[in-house]
């Protein structure tokens, strides 16, 4: 009985801090997003990397937090936050789907941009 009582207290602390750490994240979820669309990427991008770490996934966030990069010319960074955004989209919507379908263009127009950008370099 006393290993289940412990058992029990222990579960309802780690939901506890479970539930605190969802509203942490989605709160700095929140201000990362306020932050993109007044195009403050710069912040923003710090905010959503601190999501990411704390295991947060969203196709939303990996599309916002790519678009950022790519708007301050870190196309690399920016073409892998946009190919996970893919990956979940596809995932969860289909690929027929019209978000699904933007992204893969948004990326398809990356990849080709920055190829024309190497052979420009050479």
């Amino acid at each position: 009985v006393y290993c289940f009582s412990t058992s029990l207290q222990v579960t309802a602390i780690l939901l506890l801090l479970t539930k605190f750490s969802f509203a942490d994240n989605t709160s700095l979820y929140n201000e990362a997003n306020e932050l993109y669309k007044k195009a403050e990427y710069p912040a923003a991008i710090e905010k959503y990397e601190l999501v990411l770490k704390s295991n947060f996934v969203s196709g939303e966030l990996y599309y916002n937090l790519g678009n950022a990069y790519c708007s301050l010319n870190d196309f690399g960074r920016g073409l892998s936050r946009l190919e996970r955004s893919l990956v979940i989209f596809r995932g969860f919507f289909g690929p027929a789907h019209p978000l699904t379908q933007l992204v893969e263009r948004n990326v398809t127009a990356l990849r080709v941009l920055m190829s024309q950008s190497d052979g420009l370099r050479k």
